[in-house]
């Protein structure tokens, strides 16, 4: 079984519907947009957290712009071994609740560089608690901060960690048989799709539609 977003789980193997798309990205911290647009034109979106960490990827920063000047917002992370996996990368607090705090620094950045912006009091709040708490692994602050903006964009695609599939294989291999494992037989990657040319595993249909971009 899957237990997507929600809390609703699905058997693995089961389609949403005759062609099921989905797409497959290492976890980012604070996404950009096409990130999440692709994530809204899927049916099923893969959290690819159980490969290895990649230092000076997006895994742990991000880039924004600070009086139109580009700034790095890098989350400080545990360095104890060159293959361990996005799903096993801890967080660096040990200025939690200091001043210096990584995540105070982020927070703070953040509200200064979106102060003008039309609807920052909306989020604020939401986004203060995500800051304000101490997360232990990275992949999971880097989820709650994907459902936040999915949740601001009202984008609802159901979304299951590789780390819970139990799939192996490597590069493309990986892909396609974690492909198999959801009963996709399309892949959104950028902007292509690439279908499988096997027929894809019998399942019944699960009444569920992914948010698409406008």
């Amino acid at each position: 079984m899957i237990e997507f977003a929600g809390g609703v789980a699905y058997p693995t193997g089961a389609l949403f519907s005759p062609t099921m798309i989905i797409t497959v990205h290492q976890p980012h911290y604070l996404p950009w947009l096409g990130y999440l647009h692709r994530m809204a034109s899927a049916d099923l979106f893969i959290l690819l957290d159980h490969v290895q960490f990649e230092r000076g990827n997006y895994q742990n920063r991000t880039q924004i712009l600070v009086h139109g000047a580009p700034r790095w917002l890098t989350v400080p992370v545990v360095q104890r071994s060159q293959k361990e996996r996005i799903c096993d990368k801890l967080v660096q607090n040990n200025d939690a609740g200091g001043p210096r705090w990584w995540s105070q620094v982020h927070f703070q950045t953040l509200r200064h560089a979106y102060r003008e912006a039309a609807c920052i009091n909306v989020y604020l709040r939401e986004l203060r608690a995500i800051f304000e708490a101490r997360w232990e692994c990275l992949a999971d602050m880097n989820a709650a901060a994907l459902e936040f903006l999915r949740g601001a964009l009202g984008i609802r695609t159901p979304i299951v960690r590789s780390s819970e599939l139990g799939v192996d294989g490597a590069k493309s291999g990986l892909i396609l048989n974690l492909c198999r494992e959801v009963g996709a037989d399309t892949l959104l990657a950028g902007s292509l799709q690439l279908r499988r040319r096997e027929p894809p595993p019998p399942a019944a249909a699960i009444g569920a539609a992914a948010t698409r971009a406008a």
